[in-house]
């Protein structure tokens, strides 16, 4: 960052305009007279902090500040860009001081011709993501299409580095795509710089990393971490702990402002207190802790909390005694990040026991805790006794020493939660200091008991909210189940059943499936009790035939069901005989299914539950409709509405009502089937049920085909795609290939059908999955069109890249909207 030389001037001018003095003003903003009046006479430039305040306190205009403050256009490889780009970034939440030379080199390498990877390295806590940040923000005039920050923090898998960076690009999951070919093609042609925040944890990941740069020529990439990745294309700048005073300073306050270390302590003091000043009697002691703290912007702010009740010398002396304690620290790490742990360590003895051993319950949690968790964890069972109270108060300590951070979610719950190098901090200490099985324990009992819970709601009216709160939970839950595979794999195995309506409802399905597998192995050398293994290889069947993988579902769902009849597990025996019917009926093979769907409603019956009667029923009326029985399909449906309105089951309502609106369209009532899937629809949005919602929009986009409402129809039909393709639903994309080329024949684009036709074709090839006779019927006209790509097991030679390359053409258009308020 380049100061203008007509900065003094300006300054000079404000000042006298406004009365006040050099001295005046140098109180006023926290800097020495000498440095005002060096600054007017141009014998030298301001930090970018004082210019800052400078401007702030002068009631500089932007337009004023903007002319004053400038990078240097240098770069031989980018053209700065005359138009204001956004960029996603946060906002520093204090200011960045003293950084203005590392900021300038930071900007200019990355401009360079050669550098395209440029790695922030430097110890833990000194200030790598801010000084990112704040030079990614003086960067963003350089990229066309702005600059994008990505927090890695709160992921501990390296394998899930590019699902995040894919999530951050708004590419959205699909079973059915690399997620490096995803990337590739959403940021095709555009540039960006992104900012990969937090490294140093995932650096198995950096080979995805080298491959990422190599497909996406115009990205440019910045990282923070503590180590290098170890690429060949990468360059690093390795960030210094701030400028610290020298003795030949001596203790005034006017001379050891000028040293960024002692300024940011002074105004996080002044946060903090309002009534702190850096004086002449105390600077020597403030010179002296940042001196110790070896001038690390976190052990500085940490020492600073501290000034609302303690002076600067009674900081430097408990300061002196706890780093005497911390000279024989852990030889294999480095000497700087010795230095943190001293700076985290001394602010951590200084808090009470009580404090100490809630800090360590509170690193349990991913991303932090409510308060009702963070009781369960600590073993306090009612929030209205004694206890709840002591906890309370304690917490409101490790906020006020700022070890602890309080954000407020969407709904109004207060939130609490550590920097992460503090959450690590806390974690070793849980681990050396007792009880973190016990934490751990009570940590994955809450999780568990809150998706208990939530299943009793998921379909009634109150489901949005549940689905909203497992959402938010997820984190925790994976962090659970992570600890529990290792520890206690049934109780591992009952989290993933407890938590698993987010892999059928959400955006879950492809991660789901990674954790089904780790238990899956852990199983192998596991005893299980015989119902609990039954449950798990019906999950794992459920997801792999949800996803196309019918024969690996078929094994699963199989095994599920020799375990239940082994030990006559009845509703257990219901469900995976229904599951196998679907399984049939997918793959056109009617006469099993058949069997299926009646072997399971007849334990259903014989069981007398009639929750139980309504699942193989639903199934039943889905095979008449397959196969063209309009009249037994239509009783089935409104028969297993009725009993699942009797259960207030608004799931079960949802998807009778959707197949009875199916039935309704495809036997010509289209004004009764538009009123049936606006019903269902409702319900669906109000339970929050991503593959419901995309299978009633793709029905009523058919219907506004019927009505020649051809926008609205492709509208559905994008909707329900794009919904598919985040669950990874292979043979629902060839429906929705399907619906596209019907669209297509209404418009006459003839060329369109046949090749939407043959990739839709291709997609049942792969599946083993032919069209029912209510399908072909429905295709009637697409057919005639297309005669030559009406068989199934077609051997036309596509990829399933060409066919997401299709689906994605086919969607760039409209923009896709929020299912949820369609």
């Amino acid at each position: 960052m380049y100061v203008s030389d007509a900065f003094g001037d300006l300054i000079r001018q404000r000042r006298k305009v406004l009365g006040l003095t050099q001295q005046e003003l140098a109180s006023e903003v926290g800097c020495a007279r000498v440095t005002i009046q060096k600054i007017e006479t141009q014998q030298r430039r301001p930090s970018q902090a004082l210019a800052k305040r400078l401007a702030n306190y002068l009631h500089l205009t932007d337009t004023e500040q903007l002319s004053l403050l400038e990078i240097p256009d240098n770069s031989l490889r980018h053209t700065k860009l005359r138009s204001h780009v956004s960029a996603k970034l946060p906002v520093l939440s204090t200011p960045l001081i003293g950084r203005e030379e590392e900021t300038q080199v930071l900007c200019e390498r990355m401009l360079a011709s050669d550098v395209r990877l440029l790695t922030v390295v430097g110890p833990p806590g000194v200030g790598k993501t801010s000084l990112a940040i704040h030079a990614a923000t003086l960067l963003q005039s350089y990229y066309a299409d702005g600059i994008i920050w990505i927090s890695l923090a709160s992921i501990d898998d390296p394998t899930l580095v590019l699902y995040e960076v894919a999530q951050a690009f708004g590419v959205r999951e699909s079973a059915h795509q690399p997620v490096l070919e995803a990337i590739q093609a959403a940021v095709q042609g555009r540039q960006l710089l992104v900012l990969l925040d937090n490294f140093e944890h995932l650096t198995d990941a950096a080979s995805s990393i080298a491959t990422l740069l190599a497909c996406t020529p115009h990205i440019d990439l910045m990282v923070t971490s503590r180590a290098r990745l170890g690429l060949s294309s990468e360059y690093t700048y390795t960030v210094c702990p701030l400028w610290l005073p020298s003795n030949e300073y001596g203790p005034t306050a006017e001379l050891l402002i000028q040293s960024p270390a002692v300024a940011l302590f002074t105004i996080r003091a002044q946060a903090i207190n309002a009534h702190f000043a850096l004086t002449d009697a105390n600077a020597a002691a403030v010179a002296q802790i940042c001196q110790r703290l070896d001038g690390l912007p976190l052990a500085i702010e940490l020492a600073a909390a501290r000034s609302l009740f303690l002076s600067p010398q009674m900081l430097l002396d408990q300061l002196d005694q706890q780093l005497a304690l911390l000279v024989s620290g852990p030889a294999d790490l480095p000497q700087r990040q010795q230095t943190l742990e001293a700076a985290i360590n001394w602010s951590y003895q200084l808090l009470t026991e009580a404090e100490q051993k809630l800090l360590q319950h509170l690193a349990v949690f991913a991303g932090g805790s409510s308060l009702s968790a963070l009781a369960v964890v600590c073993g306090v069972t009612d929030l209205d006794d004694q206890k709840s109270i002591q906890l309370l108060n304690t917490l409101y300590g490790l906020v006020q020493n700022s070890l602890v951070y309080t954000t407020v979610t969407t709904s109004g719950e207060m939130h609490y939660a550590m920097l992460e190098t503090v959450r690590a901090y806390a974690q070793q200490k849980l681990k050396t200091h007792g009880d973190v099985s016990q934490v751990s324990h009570r940590h994955a009992d809450y999780y568990y008991q809150l998706a208990r819970q939530a299943n009793t709601y998921l379909r009634g009216p109150d489901a949005k909210i549940w689905v909203l709160r497992l959402t938010r939970a997820f984190p925790d839950l994976r962090c659970a189940f992570q600890w529990l595979v290792q520890q206690d794999i049934a109780g591992a195995v009952r989290l993933l059943i407890a938590g698993s309506c987010l892999f059928y409802r959400c955006t879950y399905v492809t991660e789901g499936r990674q954790l089904i597998a780790s238990a899956l192995k852990r199983c192998d050398n596991d005893v299980m009790e015989p119902i609990l293994q039954a449950e798990l290889h019906q999950l794992a069947g459920n997801l792999a035939y949800m996803q196309g993988e019918y024969s690996l579902g078929q094994n699963y769902l199989q095994e599920a069901l020799d375990t239940c009849l082994r030990v006559q597990h009845i509703s257990g025996m219901i469900k995976i005989a229904n599951h196998l019917g679907n399984l049939a009926l997918r793959q056109g093979q009617f006469a099993d299914a058949d069997r299926w769907y009646t072997q399971s409603l007849a334990w259903a019956r014989e069981h007398g539950d009639t929750r139980l009667v309504s699942i193989p029923l639903y199934g039943l009326a889905q095979l008449a409709r397959a196969t063209i029985n309009w009249e037994q399909a239509q009783t089935l449906y409104r028969e297993g509405f009725e009993l699942r309105t009797q259960q207030d089951d608004r799931w079960g309502m949802a998807v009778n009502l959707l197949g009875l609106g199916n039935v309704m369209r495809q036997s010509g009532d289209i004004d009764a089937a538009q009123t049936l899937c606006n019903r269902s629809l409702k319900l669906w949005q109000e339970i929050q049920d991503l593959p419901g919602l995309a299978g009633v929009l793709h029905a009523l986009g058919h219907i506004a085909l019927e009505q020649g409402c051809y926008d609205q129809a492709r509208r559905c039909f994008v909707e329900s795609t794009s919904a598919w393709q985040q669950l990874g639903m292979s043979l629902e994309l060839g429906w929705s290939l399907e619906a596209f080329a019907c669209l297509a024949v209404c418009q006459n684009q003839r060329n369109d059908v046949v090749k939407l036709f043959r990739a839709a074709s291709f997609i049942r090839t792969q599946l083993h999955s032919p069209r029912t006779p209510a399908e072909s019927l429905q295709l009637s006209t697409v057919i005639q069109i297309a005669p030559e790509q009406d068989n199934w097991h077609t051997d036309v030679v596509l990829s399933m890249n060409d066919v997401q390359m299709l689906v994605e053409e086919l969607m760039a258009d409209i923009p896709a909207t929020s299912l949820a308020t369609v």
